[in-house]
């Protein structure tokens, strides 16, 4: 027993006995950002393990007693043996912060660990000092290498200018700190480093103008903090977490949105976390402000008239230390006259024009109790003394008398009134002629509706001012087969502007962004595809946004309609031909709208079936084709400058088919009642010299249309109103064609007409529409309120799912298509389209952008993403883009 119980007291002496196992090689570096006393710093501690630790060990740091904490920015334990991240580092406690490891890490023996500590202060006085280590494993803690202290720094006497934009009491501007932090100054993110400047007394800063400070390291030439808006008169800029300052690094503070204090010599401060004296700095000037100079107003152009819709022009210069800038959260407030109005439904937008630089700098909002605060854009700047020009389009006139209003900048901070200006009476539009013959003035025909009219003296109207004219129609008119409507500048001879479906009986013409019609112009607007009322004498009545009497215009008469005439079918292999006469009302046209409907017996087999074509006989021209059946029905339509006179014949070539026993049925959209006929035979409204023979028994069979023969050359037809944009066919190379209903190209021959809704592929030549021409893309054609607008349509890769893969090697990754010429056209893509009266142009689409080019010209790009239109000149283009 006595030999067992001393056995068991040596073995507890054993294992009791401290342990002789230590880590080793301990290092610190402290000097990044700053070695100087009192510094917020980061601590890197180094040491190598003699033992290995698994996820349950620990390691001790003892920092030295007189070291402190700043913000805590975390801590880190590295392998740096392994190049691998192994744990985490508490914020110290009383001087000693523990490291644990993640849960699946372990550490090596003879590994070397590196423990990075973020935001600790150096101690305060100048001297040697040492960190201790330890870890669990080996918890004898070692001393490190000794490390040093040095002496603090301050930064150097700041330089600050507040001139850009103003130096003038009471102006909105920007404070510009300059200075080198020391030697030992260096400052970091990493660190939680920070710079601390007090501004002068009676600066302040509002929360609605502030625009957010930064700090620039001129060294670097780098971007390495921000600062918040000061708290009465200290901002504390704090640094992005890689911002880094090395010693003697020169710093620049921007604060925007400063409002400056009272006229005087001003003082501002500055220091920082690595050298806590603060610096006061040189001294800078607050001056006396200015005011501007008194504004002028324009307002008629295009109209000055009480009610209208126009623009206010404002015209004045900043003072000597009136400059503005966008940086500085700058602005301008105009006050209106009383009354002025400002819907939202017609304000157009304001904008801030730098005169001087020829520059547009910012934008004005819609009014608000008649009063705008117009903003600068980030990149806008007014020097001082430059002249301005604002522009507000589509505030409404108040009552007629003369006028003042008022204009403040941030700056120059005296509101002063402008000169005087007029709101006259208005004046209404001349009574208005109406046209409707042209194609047909028949009850229940589809054409058009051309008015024509003169605004008065006052009544100039623009795109830019919201300008509008609207048209109230018939009641009865109607509107399914609407096609468009435009409104033209007759004294000028220019599109202006597009009309849409009318709704209640009434369209409101709108214009483009660019158009406008002069006081006194003549103005005629055409509605396209109107459905005529019943018969007898009707009117229409005209108002403009600047005119804005109601006016009626003269009678005009919806006549009875007429019937279809000398109906016959024929057999031409390999051509069957359907012959007829349009009435004396009868008259067909592309631009109205108009069609012929054929309605074949039932059991008629349509296999086969490939698009006619329709002839005017009487003129020799090809003016339309007739589309895919639906049921026992074909509808032919007319190309956009296809026309039929009233009276003349017409015939209508169409494939092999199968008729069933029984009669075909012809109709127009001019001449409405179907009227039949006997195939191989003769029928209809009027009678003819030969009865109609009775069909025979059986089907009769109608040979295959593959070839449509060369129509002889157009006959010029009698004066017409002026079509929509006329395709005019190939120019050179190839192009192909796909016609309404079909799948399959067909090569378009020199000179043949292209129906809207057909798809043109000129990727391999050139095509001319109307005065322009369009090659290198794959377009469909079709017409929106007079313009006739080409789509990109050339499927895209990879904009789309994974299931669409094994289509990807027929589509490509963008699209693209030129255009050259004179107009009205519009080419769209993805997310923007581009509208122009005569340019050349590049749209181009790929899956995540639409780029608009211009080489020659002016295009108004609609930005289809952002709601907004973009005007872009010669030389220049703009890409839109989708959300993000």
């Amino acid at each position: 027993m006595v030999r067992l119980a001393t056995l068991t007291f040596l073995l507890f002496l054993l294992l009791a006995a401290p342990s002789s196992a230590q880590v080793s090689a301990v290092t610190v570096d402290n000097a990044s950002p700053s070695a100087a006393t009192a510094a917020r710093t980061v601590y890197r501690v180094g040491l190598t393990v003699g033992a290995p630790l698994t996820s349950t060990d620990t390691v001790r740091i003892h920092l030295p007693g007189d070291s402190g904490l700043g913000p805590w920015n975390g801590g880190t334990l590295r392998d740096v043996t392994r190049g691998v991240d192994v744990g985490t580092c508490a914020a110290p406690n009383i001087q000693v912060t523990i490291c644990t490891l993640f849960s699946s890490q372990t550490v090596n023996a003879g590994d070397r660990l590196l423990a990075t500590l973020r935001g600790i202060i150096n101690p305060p006085t100048v001297g040697s000092r040492t960190v201790e280590a330890s870890t669990t494993a080996e918890p004898v803690a070692v001393a490190s290498a000794p490390f040093g202290i040095v002496a603090a720094a301050p930064v150097t006497t700041p330089a600050v200018t507040i001139a850009a934009p103003s130096a003038a009491a009471g102006a909105l501007t920007r404070y510009v700190l300059g200075f080198n932090v020391s030697a030992s100054g260096g400052l970091s993110g990493e660190a939680g480093s920070d710079i601390t400047v007090s501004l002068p007394f009676g600066t302040t800063t509002d929360v609605a103008t502030w625009q957010g400070g930064t700090v620039r390291d001129v060294t670097t030439n780098t971007d390495v903090g921000t600062c918040p808006r000061p708290s009465g008169l200290t901002t504390t800029c704090t640094f992005f977490s890689s911002g880094i300052v090395n010693g003697g690094d020169r710093l620049q503070i921007t604060l925007r949105g400063v409002t400056n204090g009272t006229a005087g010599q001003k003082f501002a401060s500055v220091s920082t976390s690595s050298a806590a004296t603060t610096v006061q700095s040189d001294p800078f000037t607050v001056v006396a402000g200015g005011t501007i100079t008194t504004p002028t107003v324009g307002i008629a152009a295009p109209s000055a008239a009480t009610g209208a819709l126009t623009r206010y022009v404002v015209g004045f210069s900043v003072s000597g230390t009136g400059g503005l800038s966008g940086e500085a959260g700058s602005s301008i407030s105009v006050t209106l006259p009383t009354g002025t109005g400002a819907d939202v439904g017609t304000w157009q937008g304001g904008t801030i024009h730098n005169v001087t630089t020829a520059t547009d700098v910012g934008t004005c909002p819609r009014p608000t109790n008649d009063v705008t605060r117009c903003v600068f854009f980030s990149s806008g700047v007014v020097n001082a003394g430059d002249a301005l020009r604002i522009t507000l389009r589509g505030l409404t006139n108040s009552a007629a008398g003369g006028k003042t209003l008022s204009v403040v900048t941030s700056t120059d901070l005296t509101p002063v009134t402008s000169s005087g200006f007029t709101v006259v009476a208005g004046g209404n539009v001349t009574a208005p002629t109406v046209s409707i013959a042209a194609p047909s003035p028949a009850t229940g025909a589809q054409t058009r509706y051309v008015v024509g009219f003169r605004v008065s003296a006052t009544g100039g109207l623009s795109g830019e001012a919201g300008s509008s004219v609207t048209v109230d129609l018939p009641s009865g008119t109607g509107t399914t087969g609407w096609q468009s409507g435009t409104l033209r500048d007759v004294t000028r001879a220019v599109d202006i502007g597009g009309c849409p479906q009318p709704t209640a009986g009434r369209s409101r013409c709108t214009f483009f962004s660019a158009g406008f019609a002069n006081p006194g112009d003549e103005l005629q607007i055409v509605l396209r595809g109107l459905t005529n009322a019943g018969v007898g004498a009707r009117t229409v009545a005209v108002t403009t946004s600047s005119d804005l009497p109601q006016i009626t215009s003269d009678p005009f008469t919806v006549t009875a309609a007429g019937t279809l005439t000398e109906l016959s079918a024929r057999s031409e292999p390999p051509r069957s031909i359907l012959r007829m006469r349009a009435s004396g009302t009868g008259g067909l046209s592309g631009e109205a709208g108009s069609s012929i409907r054929l309605t074949f017996p039932a059991g008629t087999s349509f296999a086969g079936y490939q698009a006619g074509s329709v002839t005017d006989v009487t003129r020799a021209t090809v003016v339309g084709f007739c589309g895919t059946p639906v049921g026992l029905a074909v509808t032919c339509g007319f190309f956009s400058a296809g026309f039929v006179n009233p009276g003349d014949v017409l015939e209508i070539a169409f494939p092999v088919l199968t008729s069933a026993p029984g009669t075909i049925g012809a109709s127009t959209s001019s001449d409405t009642a179907t009227v039949p006929v006997e195939p191989g035979g003769s029928g209809g409204g009027e009678p003819t010299p030969t009865p109609t023979p009775s069909p025979t028994a059986g089907p009769t069979v109608v040979p295959i249309a593959t070839t449509v023969p060369t129509p002889a050359p157009t006959v010029a037809p009698t004066p017409t109103p002026t079509p929509t944009p006329t395709p005019e066919g190939v120019v050179r190379g190839t192009v192909r064609i796909k016609l309404p209903g079909s799948n399959a190209y067909t090569e378009l021959d020199p000179g043949e007409g292209i129906p809207l809704n057909s798809t043109v592929d000129a990727k391999q030549g050139a095509v001319r529409i109307g005065q322009a021409e369009f090659y290198d893309g794959i377009f469909k054609l079709t017409q929106d309120k007079g313009v006739t607008v080409l789509t990109l349509v050339e499927p895209l890769t990879g904009c789309k799912t994974a299931k669409q893969a094994s289509a990807a090697a027929k589509k490509v990754k963008s699209r693209k298509l030129w255009g050259k010429g004179k107009g009205a056209f519009r080419t769209s893509g993805r997310y923007s389209a581009a509208t122009v009266r005569g340019t050349t142009w590049l749209v181009q689409d790929t899956c995540t952008s639409t780029l608009t080019r211009v080489t020659e010209g002016v295009v108004t790009v609609r930005d289809n993403v952002k709601k907004k239109n973009v005007v872009v000149r010669a030389g220049k283009r703009y890409t839109a883009k989708p959300k993000r």
